[in-house]
């Protein structure tokens, strides 16, 4: 994971590193982040060492319990997990506003139990958007947002990913180098649940955002 305004952000960082873990990486995964990291000439001019050694170290990820709140403060504000839609809740910042549009990261594993990841552009304005495969940039479904530039409401088909497995979720908003990561885990609802599809609050599996 990369973690941006280590200064700004260090009561942030400490509180989701308090709750997170370590997700191993192979070297196959640490070569192409160092492949990524390359494309990035004028940074690696600035401070070589230090931007190299954000792809060395290993990610971090914080599990997150149906109905127990996570770390608040992200911009994925919370998520609910019905059996075949995600409603995600986003509040961006004055200052996030300012930047290119964020980018929000669906991971998980399909009925075949390959890995699949989508991904879309988080607009300003009340629209359908398209999402995108990640790997093949080819269409993948559409979602709807409901909202503004500074807060709103995410909602993703889950058509393409299993409901016995748990989601992965990110919202990336590019910053010069560094990029906002930091990935939530939602895990499957339960057996009823999807059974009985979408139900009350009491009835969806809930989740808090984490940085």
């Amino acid at each position: 994971m990369i973690l941006s305004d280590l200064d700004s952000d260090s009561r942030l960082i400490a509180a989701f590193c308090a709750r997170a873990y370590l997700m191993p990486q192979s070297a196959h995964e640490t070569a192409r982040k160092m492949q990524a990291v390359y494309c990035h000439q004028t940074q690696l001019k600035l401070s070589r060492r230090r931007f190299l050694s954000h792809a060395a170290r290993p990610e971090l990820w914080q599990p997150i319990e149906s109905g127990e709140a996570g770390t608040p403060e992200g911009s994925v504000h919370s998520v609910l997990r019905h059996s075949n839609m995600l409603q995600v809740e986003i509040r961006l910042s004055i200052k996030a506003v300012l930047l290119p549009d964020p980018t929000l990261f669906l991971l998980g594993r399909d009925e075949f139990d390959d890995i699949k990841c989508v991904c879309l552009k988080v607009p300003d304005r009340s629209s359908e958007i398209a999402m995108l495969d990640a790997a093949t940039g080819r269409a993948a479904g559409t979602a709807r947002y409901s909202g503004n530039s500074f807060r709103g409401e995410l909602f993703l088909p889950l058509d393409l990913f299993s409901q016995t497995s748990p989601l992965f979720i990110k919202l990336v908003r590019p910053r010069l180098f560094f990029d906002e990561a930091g990935w939530a885990e939602i895990p499957p609802p339960k057996l009823a649940e999807h059974l009985a599809g979408p139900r009350t609050s009491n009835g969806i599996v809930r989740s808090h955002s984490v940085r």
